[in-house]
């Protein structure tokens, strides 16, 4: 058996971080969209831990996300979205309020300039991705095809369909000599922890070796392809 528990231990900026979801989601009215708004999720607390095995953890858990997002519809039925985040481990190492406000703004007004838009004619060639877009690039791409822990068990699905469109060992994902791990040890990293939640210091894993999956980040449920 094992026992868990996040208790809070302290105030994490509730009211100026409720002025700041308040501001940013009114920097986007007025604009015309269909949907927007401005959530922020904010914790500050220790994680408990308690197993039969004798295991017994302490230790600190603490970040806030600021997230914003816009989307409009033309009259043509296509939709049209754009989003920002911000992770910090406290409000304090958040940007400016007018900051992150003048970028939500712009975000949305962006949105609605796509409303007018030619649509382009099919293309295939070099695309350069600069600023947030160059950031979004990696979080939508990588995440998705090194997260291997395997799905749920559901009543009429085998293992292989469920399996089928997991991430895959040896698939090619970034350019040549591009690399990519995931340390949890860096110290002061938000998403960095001492111990896992079951009460297991993590280690360094090298993901992408130059361009292709070489392992994936799984929890403790066995897959067939990981050893």
């Amino acid at each position: 058996p094992q026992v868990s528990l996040l208790r809070t231990t302290e105030q994490v900026g509730a009211p100026a971080l409720r002025h700041l979801a308040l501001e940013g989601s009114a920097s986007l009215r007025g604009l015309g969209l269909l949907d927007s708004g401005v959530e922020i999720t904010a914790v500050a607390g220790r994680y408990l831990l308690a197993t039969s095995e004798g295991t017994r953890l302490e230790q600190p858990e603490r970040y806030v996300a600021v997230h914003a997002w816009a989307r409009a519809q033309r009259p043509d039925g296509v939709v049209l979205d754009d989003a920002r985040t911000w992770v910090a481990l406290r409000p304090s190492d958040l940007p400016p309020l007018d900051e992150i406000t003048a970028e939500v703004s712009a975000m949305g007004r962006g949105v609605m300039a796509r409303m007018g838009a030619e649509i382009v004619d099919d293309y295939e060639g070099p695309v350069l991705f600069e600023g947030q877009a160059a950031t979004d690039l990696f979080r939508f791409l990588i995440p998705r095809e090194v997260q291997g822990t395997p799905p749920a068990p559901s009543p009429g699905t085998s293992y292989k369909k469920a399996m089928r469109n997991e991430p895959r060992l040896g698939r090619r994902l970034l350019p040549e000599g591009w690399s990519v791990t995931s340390d949890p040890t860096t110290t002061g990293a938000v998403g960095s922890y001492t111990y896992d939640r079951e009460g297991v210091a993590p280690r360094p894993v090298r993901l992408v070796e130059d361009a292709y999956v070489r392992d994936l980040a799984i929890t403790r449920i066995p897959r067939h392809d990981v050893q």
